[in-house]
């Protein structure tokens, strides 16, 4: 090797050791501290907390943390209150270890005596996830970070019931407890241990979240979050486009997405979702407890045109019964009926609903949140119906009202839905089991009862694989509820801001809209702190720090003194040839 290589050599190595540091300094400034991200929101919640009522949660998760959480992308399970757990060899005893230091925003802190007493509370309240948490025995705190659960029995599914969309935020027991928990100032005025604290819930218009500076995962770059309330997606849209609002809690307008994608400032993030869009019919009405009715619906209902008019052709047109994205557990042979208005028709002669003088069989209300494009799929299947000579009235109002009259009171003929059964099957029980939270159809099946019950106790996959394409193959036969769609997640955003829960690359540190990993990155730089006679304080990080400029001067210089070396040894190495 000639010395001018050598020289060659060493220079580019001194380079890259002095350039690595700055280029990790500069990748660094994208995360200043500072900003408001404005969140549209289309429904305004009644209260605060999912823990007792059926309430739309999306505003929740910003202010309370869990004991555990969902990777969003992948259904892995990840920390949230809990860093770590463990569980028995017998497979019933879960060993949860949380972080310390951990505060309510009343400065308070957050123990395992508030774990032990928030589950322990919805199962004595009979809060709306109290049937997926009965499967507890007892739940002991063997000290303040530490928190044991202890099954009846075992349940490969617990992890996941714990860390879906609708399980429990942990509320601060010295505040709740005592106290007639649905009526408790709290509900209006939370105190959780999430990244933000609620500032203002101006009824009709808007919340304001501020920065909690002692969050426990670690100081949130955001200064606040404003959720603003509005059902108008024309005025959403628009404010989109302008930049007064830079998310959404819904999804747009599926036809509106290809628009919003050619704006510069905005990028859309696009992956499966966790569920699917289904009908559910109210079994105990007639004509819906008729089953030759509900085969005649399914046949009326064309899931490629509701797929092409509602969705844009996003979603997935969906016959079967569980998602195939859990492909161990998915049944493929498990479908209801496909689009057949002709079959629809004889069944409905058949069951006796023939057409009368004016072409119609019979009528039925269709109810749907004005939420994830529900309405629309309600116009479009209404049209649907109106072919076999089925008239529908839509009703559409907040997800607060749907649910009261859907959920609690099953004051409905069919209404749709969705829902989180992502990533294990026995988290259909919710949706299908006698008497459980999303069961509004009213439907029992003492064979269906028994297998959910084998499934959350048997542990090989093989042969848990064979319980749920059971589970699947009835739910074919009995159609208490009718698939739609496998379900796309659409997010647009304003590119400004950075670090959501939707986007893969953040998907496992990124809690589901805690937005606590989220920054701005037009946020300014920390200006530097006055250095005073009695007090020295470090100086924070520019966004041309010092340090970098400096490097910077030594790296030019150098590379001004490796030219004219190399060119001295050029010119030394000629002489002797």
């Amino acid at each position: 090797m000639t010395v001018f290589g050598i020289r060659t050599r060493f220079a580019a190595l001194v380079l890259i050791l002095l350039l690595t540091p700055s280029m990790f300094v500069v990748q660094g400034q994208q995360k200043n501290y500072g900003g408001t991200l404005v969140v549209h929101s289309p429904n305004e919640p009644s209260v605060s907390d999912i823990n007792y009522e059926n309430v739309g949660p999306d505003h929740t998760f910003a202010i309370m943390s869990k004991l555990v959480n969902l990777d969003y992308h992948t259904g892995a399970i990840i920390p949230d209150l809990a860093e770590r757990w463990d569980v028995s060899q017998d497979g019933k005893v879960y060993t949860f270890y949380l972080a310390r230091n951990v505060k309510f925003h009343d400065g308070h802190s957050c123990t395992s005596a508030d774990v032990k007493w928030t589950i322990e509370s919805i199962l004595k309240e009979k809060g709306y996830y109290a049937a997926q948490l009965s499967g507890i025995d007892k739940i002991e705190a063997p000290d303040d970070n530490t928190v044991k659960i202890t099954l009846k029995q075992v349940d490969p599914s617990f992890m996941a019931t714990m860390a879906i969309y609708y399980s429990p935020v942990i509320l601060p027991k010295h505040l709740y407890e005592g106290t007639d928990v649905r009526k408790n100032p709290l509900e209006k005025k939370p105190i959780g241990t999430g990244p933000f604290k609620l500032q203002e819930w101006a009824e009709g218009s808007h919340m304001v979240l501020v920065r909690n500076d002692d969050y426990f995962k670690g100081r949130p770059y955001l200064e606040k979050v404003v959720i603003r309330f509005s059902q108008s997606w024309a005025v959403v849209l628009s404010a989109w486009r302008s930049g007064e609002i830079h998310m959404s809690m819904d999804y747009p307008p599926y036809a509106e997405v290809a628009v919003l994608e050619k704006v510069p400032e905005i990028q859309v993030a696009k992956m499966p979702g966790s569920s699917i869009m289904h009908v559910d019919f109210n079994l105990n009405r007639k004509p819906f407890s008729d089953l030759k009715v509900r085969q005649a619906l399914a046949a009326a209902m064309d899931v490629d045109d509701i797929n092409r008019k509602v969705y844009a052709g996003y979603c997935t047109p969906f016959l079967g019964m569980y998602m195939p994205s859990v492909e161990w557990a998915y049944n493929p042979n498990a479908k209801q009926p496909s689009y057949d208005p002709q079959k629809a028709e004889q069944l409905l002669d058949e069951a006796g609903y023939k057409r009368g003088s004016d072409g119609i069989r019979f009528k039925m209300k269709f109810d749907a949140a004005n939420e994830m494009q529900m309405p629309a799929l309600g116009e479009v299947l209404r049209e649907q119906y109106r072919k076999i000579g089925v008239d529908v009235s839509l009703e559409v109002t907040d997800w607060g009202m749907f649910a009261d009259r859907v959920f609690t009171k099953k004051d409905f003929d069919m209404a749709v839905s969705g829902g989180a059964i992502f990533p294990d099957p026995n988290l259909l029980a919710r949706y299908i089991g006698a008497g459980q939270s999303r069961n509004c159809m009213g439907y029992s099946n003492p064979r269906i009862e028994e297998l959910l019950k084998m499934g959350r106790a048997e542990v090989n996959q093989a042969e848990r694989k064979k319980i749920y394409f059971e589970v699947q193959e009835i739910l074919a036969r009995d159609l208490p509820r009718l698939s739609v769609v496998g379900w796309v997640n659409v997010h647009p955003f304003r590119k400004e801001f950075q670090g959501f829960w939707f986007q893969s690359e953040f998907g496992k540190t990124a809690l589901w809209k805690s937005y606590g990993t989220v920054w701005w990155t037009a946020a300014p730089p920390p200006k530097p702190t006055v250095t005073t006679s009695t007090t020295t304080t470090v100086k924070p990080v520019e966004e041309f720090p010092t340090s970098a400029i400096l490097i910077g001067a030594v790296v030019v210089a150098l590379a001004i003194g490796v030219y004219y070396w190399n060119r001295k040894g050029k010119s030394k190495a000629s002489s002797r040839t």
